[in-house]
């Protein structure tokens, strides 16, 4: 009898795979969502694999009877123990189950399109999640936001069709790589989308760390590199921009525009050159104070972008998101090119210059 006869793949929640007999140092199988993902290290090196659930049984006995000599399979009912014996026939045992699968269907706080460390450990070296893959309380902020950013991000980058067979991706101003790495792994590993993604920043020694990170899980399509955002100038699909102070969001909208982007996300902050320029005797009395001027210059410099951006051809929407480096909320805005250009906002931005003595503007660059 087939020692693999009555596992059924719908039941399997994870596979461990141990005493390994070759190059491999140690892998697992985990399911994540639909499909499953073979994991496996080889010198320090993560490598990954997707498959659909007809398959699994395949690559468990592949891996038993080549690389390893035991392994576990985790269900809700059993833990399934199977291992080689001295005379290299298999055995299996059956133990009480030690994990389970939860249904967070109906659990907001839960339900995450990336689910914790376990599905991505490089959630580790960025200090989100500990060594077991589990989220820390220090990383769980961050870790909720990164996940209202892919969900934000999807939202608009599930309407567009792409010619191509790689996406190229461009991460202006990444920074740490929270989200660079978030992408990625969202396009590349539970999309299974071909995607090329390129990280952007100007402190070399950040992405130096962040390049290390990528290799060490052979995130082949995944680099940083550093450099001013100013001389970017190459074609993408997808151009991301969040935190970028002040003009900079403007320089990075431009090149987005520049390089025909099909998508474009930006989370502007720092709005400062406007500020100093701001003048309209009609709302002297509410300018007059330096919080209130200093919100509604965030929200005259957002709505210059936008038009400038329809003006381009872009359909353009605002939504509000937590940043990840700040605790205050910003806004979030996402464009998805269409074409045509907006002849009117074209006349809404100059009339907006002019009603406020907008002189200085890096947004006209767009």
């Amino acid at each position: 009898m087939d020692i693999f006869s009555d596992i059924k793949q719908q039941d399997i929640i994870m596979v461990a795979f141990g005493k390994s007999t070759e190059k491999m140092d140690k892998a697992r199988i985990r399911r994540i969502n639909d499909v499953f993902q073979l994991e496996y290290f080889t010198d320090n090196k993560a490598f990954h694999k997707n498959f659909d659930g007809d398959n699994v049984i395949q690559q468990i006995r592949k891996l038993i009877l080549t690389s390893f000599k035991e392994c576990i399979i985790y269900t809700n009912e059993y833990d399934i123990v199977i291992f080689r014996n001295k005379n290299n026939d298999l055995i299996k045992r059956r133990h009480k189950p030690t994990k389970s699968v939860v249904n967070t269907t109906h659990d907001k706080q839960k339900n995450h399109l990336i689910n914790d460390g376990r599905e991505a450990m490089f959630l580790f070296d960025l200090g989100i999640c500990d060594k077991d893959g589990v989220v820390t309380d220090k990383g769980n902020k961050k870790f909720i936001q990164i996940n209202r950013f892919i969900q934000l991000f999807d939202h608009a980058f599930s309407k567009i069709s792409f010619n191509n067979e790689k996406i190229r991706v461009v991460d202006f101003c990444c920074g740490k790589g929270y989200l660079t790495f978030s992408l990625y792994h969202y396009l590349q590993n539970i999309k299974n989308i071909q995607t090329k993604i390129t990280g952007i920043d100007l402190k070399s020694d950040v992405i130096n760390d962040l390049n290390r990170i990528s290799k060490k899980y052979n995130m082949t399509d995944l680099d940083f590199i550093s450099g001013d955002i100013k001389t970017y100038d190459d074609s993408l699909d997808v151009a991301v921009g969040l935190h970028a102070c002040d003009v900079a969001t403007d320089i990075f909208l431009s090149s987005a525009v520049r390089n025909q982007a099909k998508l474009i996300i930006s989370v502007p902050c720092c709005q400062h050159q406007l500020f100093r320029q701001i003048n309209n005797k009609d709302l002297k009395p509410m300018l007059a104070y330096g919080l209130q001027k200093d919100r509604f210059t965030e929200m005259l410099t957002n709505t210059l972008r936008v038009l400038a951006l329809r003006a381009k051809g872009y359909s353009v929407d605002i939504v509000e998101f937590t940043s990840i480096e700040h605790t205050m909320k910003n806004v979030l805005i996402r464009a998805i090119f269409t074409g045509i250009l907006d002849k009117e906002a074209e006349s809404e931005y100059k009339k907006l210059k002019v009603m406020f003595s907008i002189t200085d503007f890096e947004g006209d660059s767009i």
